[in-house]
């Protein structure tokens, strides 16, 4: 079974750079004779050449996106219940993680590239059956100024790869 690939007039010149490479590196591989461009290629050989166009592609795109993660303290000691929230007033893209009983966060997908306000809110009430006691309340030991994305005075930036941020809300 064969795989046609075509080149056209606007690449004509990587048709020549390609047909040297692919004959001088893998062998005559079934070039067509007609001399139109059109090349009939094994099944490996195609898939050699797909793989290192892949590889050329990605080491050529440039990064969007970085991880986010670290720990929240209000006076020195861990905030452990709530969440962190990161909201871009550029783009409106906002992200939230759990806090765990470290103070560690961690968000699951990477965060576009920008500067972002951060604010913390306590953890949501559970939800009960009706007629069920409520919940205790929680004691969220975060200053007021902290807990509004419009009021927050922490902004971070977050830039390509690893961002590791540490909050102390004294």
């Amino acid at each position: 079974m064969y795989v046609r690939f075509e080149i056209g007039q606007v690449v004509s010149n990587l048709r020549v750079s390609f047909k040297e490479i692919v004959v001088k590196r893998l062998g005559r591989v079934g070039v067509d004779k007609r001399g139109d461009g059109a090349w009939a290629m094994g099944r490996a050989a195609c898939a050699v050449v797909l793989l290192g166009a892949c590889l050329a592609l990605t080491g050529c795109a440039e990064e969007t996106e970085g991880s986010v993660s670290g720990k929240v303290t209000y006076q020195g000691q861990p905030v452990t219940e709530g969440t962190v929230n990161f909201y871009s007033t550029e783009t409106g893209i906002a992200a939230q993680a759990n806090l765990d009983s470290s103070g560690a966060f961690r968000f699951e997908v990477p965060l576009p590239l920008g500067a972002y306000k951060v604010y913390f809110q306590p953890p949501s009430p559970p939800q009960l059956p009706p007629g069920s006691p409520p919940p205790p309340k929680v004691d969220f030991r975060v200053p007021m100024k902290y807990q509004d994305a419009t009021q927050t005075p922490l902004t971070e930036e977050v830039k390509a790869g690893v961002n590791e941020f540490s909050f102390d809300l004294s």
